[in-house]
């Protein structure tokens, strides 16, 4: 048989490769919230540009979206986890002001795949000394 009577499906034998070449499909789990972190407390601030965000304090922020504080860990705990880690590091993180912030960052440092994180080091800077442990 000869192109194009023939189809051709070797490109389509199992789960995987089908995967690979099937069309995209955009549903609502696969978006991301846009949440605005800023410093402070009690803080939620409208951006006039952009109807229904805010600027949110992190307090507000583990209000506003369950998924930051809640069972799942998301691409948003990563995002919020990083900006947080570099605070950590240099013990800049003011953690008797913000308990809920300090639980929460608690809960991403304790899961797997941020441990390895905990040990990098810069060079010429030395990690604040409850940095690499998990229940400080």
């Amino acid at each position: 048989m000869d192109f194009p009577i023939a189809r051709m499906r070797r490109l389509r034998r199992t789960e995987a490769l089908r995967s690979l070449v099937r069309e995209t499909h955009l549903r609502p789990a696969a978006l991301l919230y846009p949440l605005f972190l800023v410093p402070g407390e009690g803080i939620r601030r409208p951006i006039g540009s952009m109807p229904g965000c805010f600027n949110l304090s992190v307090d507000e922020a583990l209000k506003e979206a369950s998924w930051l504080s809640g069972p799942d860990f998301g691409l948003g705990d990563v995002a919020a986890a990083a900006h947080l880690s570099v605070i950590d590091y240099i013990g800049e993180a003011p953690w008797d002001d913000y308990r809920n912030v300090r639980t929460w960052y608690v809960r991403a440092k304790s899961r797997p795949a941020f441990r390895p994180l905990l040990a990098d080091r810069q060079p010429g800077l030395a990690p604040s000394p409850h940095y690499d442990d998990l229940d400080f």
